[in-house]
């Protein structure tokens, strides 16, 4: 577990529009997913993003050994996302968020291959860059992973991006606390 290093600011500081004219990028929304919502179960907003309950994007079988709770104790928030990078490979980014009796905001991000072989590419990054876009953690997959996980801890406005790299194909998600 880490702990954001500074104080992050609820802009990013990427230039979308940049990113926008590179061939391998697929990104969502410009809009940040925010993530306080989630404490309340308020998930409209992003459910509107094409977030999804973790149930919904894995069979009833694929969760019972593919996904696990984070520390017991705390109340989770949690929602997936699939993501299509566009080489025939469908993955699956779980976010969980939950309160810690410091008022921190404990996170949980796993990346799941949701495709026929149910094994993520060898070397598929899973990236977290603070509010500078500097890289704060990486998780990268080996041979035969089903998924790989990042945990920190972050404070009440916050924000940062999660980057998946495969190959030449970038997912980007912003999120802000």
């Amino acid at each position: 577990e880490s702990q954001l290093p500074l104080k992050c600011s609820p802009t990013p500081r990427i230039n979308y529009k940049n990113l926008e004219s590179t061939k391998s990028l697929t990104k969502s929304s410009k809009k940040p997913t925010q993530l306080t919502n989630w404490f309340e179960n308020n998930f409209g907003e992003a459910f509107q993003s094409n977030w999804q309950s973790v149930e919904d994007i894995f069979e009833k079988k694929q969760i019972t050994y593919r996904y696990r709770y984070a520390a017991m104790g705390m109340q989770w928030s949690k929602l997936a996302k699939k993501i299509d990078l566009g080489n025939g490979c469908l993955i699956a980014l779980v976010v969980q968020v939950a309160l810690n009796q410091l008022n921190e905001v404990d996170l949980l991000l796993q990346l799941y291959a949701l495709n026929v072989t149910d094994f993520l590419s060898n070397n598929t990054k899973l990236i977290i860059l603070d509010n500078f876009d500097k890289e704060f953690m990486i998780a990268k997959s080996k041979e035969k992973d089903i998924g790989i996980q990042l945990a920190f801890k972050a404070n009440f406005e916050d924000s940062f991006l999660v980057k998946v790299v495969q190959d030449k194909n970038i997912f980007i998600e912003h999120f802000i606390i």
